[in-house]
């Protein structure tokens, strides 16, 4: 079982749990009652800790899109703008900076 400590701090085994303490927010390894007294002592800082699950279905169904096995395209585009590496390389900065009177 786990609990999480939203807020103060708690040491258990010589590690602090809490908020930017070392141990972290999460505690685990306890039992069912330790987890019990901890929660109903807390007055709501100290909740029970469920941990985030990804399923496998989901996964798999944001890897392989339905409907569409066309390979994508991965060509790169050509340049079609004007400027090139070398104007890019001889602009004046000066030229940019505008000041603030008007």
């Amino acid at each position: 079982m786990a609990v999480i400590v939203n807020r103060f701090k708690v040491r258990r085994n010589g590690i602090v749990y809490g908020p930017g303490q070392p141990g972290g927010k999460i505690i685990t390894g306890l039992s069912k009652a330790e987890e019990a007294r901890l929660i109903a002592g807390s007055n709501g800082t100290i909740e029970k800790y469920i941990p985030f699950v990804v399923e496998k279905s989901a996964e798999k169904a944001v890897k392989e899109p339905a409907g569409n096995t066309e390979p994508e395209n991965t060509e790169e585009p050509e340049e079609t703008e004007e400027n090139t590496e070398e104007d890019i390389l001889n602009i004046n900065i000066d030229d940019l900076i505008k000041s603030g009177d008007k």
